[in-house]
């Protein structure tokens, strides 16, 4: 097995990432057939062309090859608390598991030097808590860590090396197009 951790932010609060990991219309917009949803659950299937299978495993991938990803995510947590989801990727036919433990941590936002503290005595216009602003408004430092399996017999440990370039690249493609969710 190979194992690898991919790390990254977002100006997205980690609900609002956990929230479009089930959202059907992210995957739709990368090409992605909806196969089934549920509340804490999502699978979604994409064409894999054969330009993003090695030369040396194409003889292992079926010559119609999709991308299944099955997304689970834990229960919601509160606001301003990580949120994490469980992926599992396979291509149906093909010898090869991939599993990604994705977890959004919130990071607070920046101070504004430009804001003026609020007059404790105007009630209309009383600064929000620093907690609830950073619960509701906060980026989040994304973090995948990821593993890469083969079952083929005696040469697994050679599949999952060719593939791990190609997962990496992928992975960071989807994962770019995640933290920038709008």
């Amino acid at each position: 097995m190979k194992s690898f951790t991919l790390t990254g932010a977002s100006a997205l609060s980690p609900a609002r990432l956990r929230t479009g990991l089930l959202d059907p219309t992210t995957w739709r917009g990368q090409d992605g057939v909806i196969e089934s949803t549920a509340d804490d659950a999502l699978t979604v299937s994409f064409p894999l062309g054969a330009q993003s299978i090695p030369d040396s495993l194409s003889r292992f991938v079926p010559a119609d090859a999709v991308l299944r990803m099955e997304v689970h995510t834990a229960a919601e947590a509160p606001a301003g608390s990580p949120q994490s989801a469980h992926l599992t990727v396979t291509v149906p036919g093909a010898p090869v598991m991939v599993r990604v433990e994705l977890t959004a941590h919130p990071t607070a936002p920046a101070a504004d030097p430009t804001a003026a503290a609020a007059d404790p005595t105007d009630s209309a216009d009383v600064a929000e808590p620093a907690s609830t602003r950073a619960a509701e408004g906060a980026g989040s430092t994304l973090s995948a860590r990821t593993e890469v399996e083969s079952s083929v017999p005696l040469f697994g440990p050679m599949v999952e090396s060719a593939l791990e370039p190609v997962v990496r690249s992928q992975l960071s493609e989807k994962f770019d197009q995640l933290a920038d969710l709008r």
